[in-house]
């Protein structure tokens, strides 16, 4: 994913924490930020590599929950 391209911006992050009555630091909300957006990485490629073995196109929710679980017990 390109850099500038965030799946999970650091704004949000930060709207999440405040409405919990926190605060979070610029850097602390880029880590999350940064963690969340390698995570879905890791997962869009785990069901990729799902899907190439499978046959199919079409990305569905068991795909996901399958890819999740792989990861988990790697």
């Amino acid at each position: 994913m390109p850099k500038n391209k965030q799946a999970v911006p650091v704004l949000p992050i930060k709207k999440l924490v405040n409405e919990k009555g926190f605060r979070i630091s610029k850097d602390a909300a880029k880590a999350l930020s940064d963690a969340s957006n390698q995570l879905i990485e890791e997962i869009i490629k785990e069901v990729l590599e799902l899907k190439e073995v499978e046959g199919g196109k079409t990305i569905q929710v068991k795909d996901i929950e399958l890819a999740i679980k792989l990861i988990e017990n790697e």
